[in-house]
């Protein structure tokens, strides 16, 4: 079987019976995994699990725990990488920048691993975890036990922090610094400071408002307004709004000349909120000088949605891009690509994808129905 990563080997079902029978001997380390508040499994040498403890199990259905033993932890944790390829869990290259499967492979070369996990399930929930990975020797055969706590409620909690405590209060700041200036303004200098300042506020609501969208959308709250727009005033609505912004500062944006103007149906607050993010990314990424482009084109039954920017994505962070907390800009950010994931997949039934190279520079893709 192919693999990018961890060995895709299993074990045979009755290698997988005598080693659960092995395990379930161990009364004493049954009683005290299962005494345990978080979940805790045993993993064979092909990383299947034999043991999983009671915390576990209570939030497993019942299909699922007839199945549970020999599946991998992505697999019965509903991974959307866990079933790409045949050898399954721990077999992609997204794989390779698995917590999970790293901290598993630390314990079989008799180290402690301990890792942060993130995983995007199949339903479009993301989680955000802690492992613990440990070799543990029964009857001349070595496993590991495998521990995880959900630190998603933290992630989100840090994140939100970063935004309101250092964002936020950026953009409070220079509305304060416009404030201080008109005190001082000479005539022909107030209507200038007041748009700057009319600017600043309402990046400021918009700060809020994505907060505020994501969080509803992350609790499935989220309800849909659905009204008919089109593409070629959306996309310079969005143009507009970044004028004056820090981030826009010495880069060029444009919209693209093959760009149509396409007449839909959708949520136009949260298409807003999508191609936003996705513009304030290439922002982030371009250099003083770089041009971004954008263009929406109606492709059949959807209307397909371009954001270009002139630099290229190491590989390792393209593995990485769509899952909450993974950010390149630091600790406690993270949650642009993510959401615009959400929003674009679980609420407007679409799908967002990329391409990266060296030559042409990198394009965020977005396609949403016309009339949804």
């Amino acid at each position: 079987m192919k693999t990018f990563f961890a060995d895709p080997e299993r074990a045979s079902l009755s290698d997988l019976s005598n080693q659960e029978r092995e395990v379930q001997k161990e009364f004493l380390l049954n009683n005290a995994l299962n005494s345990l508040p978080v979940y805790v499994l045993i993993l064979n040498k092909n990383r299947q699990i034999i043991f999983a403890n009671s915390s576990f199990r209570q939030n497993l259905t019942q299909e699922e725990l007839a199945h549970l033993t020999g599946q991998r932890p992505g697999e019965i944790l509903n991974c959307v990488h866990s079933d790409e390829l045949e050898g399954g869990c721990g077999t992609t290259k997204f794989c390779s920048k698995c917590g999970a499967v790293n901290a598993i492979l630390k314990s079989q070369r008799f180290e402690s691993g301990i890792e942060e996990c993130r995983i995007t399930q199949k339903n479009g929930n993301a989680l955000d975890l802690l492992v613990w990975a440990n070799p543990i020797e029964i009857n001349s055969e070595f496993y590991t036990i495998f521990a995880v706590t959900d630190i998603s409620n933290q992630k989100r909690r840090k994140a939100l922090e970063r935004i309101f405590f250092h964002d936020i209060l950026n953009t409070a700041g220079s509305v304060k610094g416009f404030l201080n200036l008109l005190k001082n303004a000479e005539p022909d200098e107030v209507n200038e400071l007041l748009d700057l300042m009319s600017i600043s506020v309402q990046n400021l609501i918009e700060e809020i408002n994505a907060q505020r969208t994501l969080s509803l959308a992350e609790n499935e709250e989220l309800t849909l307004n659905r009204q008919t727009f089109s593409t070629a005033d959306l996309l310079s609505e969005i143009i507009n709004s970044f004028e004056g912004m820090e981030i826009a500062k010495d880069k060029e944006i444009s919209i693209c000349d093959s760009s149509e103007n396409v007449t839909m149906q959708s949520d136009k607050t949260i298409m807003r909120r999508i191609v936003t993010n996705l513009i304030k990314n290439a922002f982030e990424a371009s250099k003083r000088g770089q041009k971004i482009e954008v263009s929406a084109k109606l492709v059949g039954e959807v209307v397909k949605f371009d954001v270009h920017n002139q630099n290229f994505i190491p590989e390792d962070i393209q593995l990485q891009l769509f899952q909450r907390s993974f950010s390149t800009k630091g600790l406690g950010r993270g949650l642009g690509t993510y959401s615009v994931k959400l929003l674009s997949e679980k609420y407007l039934k679409g799908k967002v994808y990329f391409i990266s190279n060296k030559q042409e520079g990198t394009t965020f893709t977005v396609e949403i129905p016309v009339n949804y």
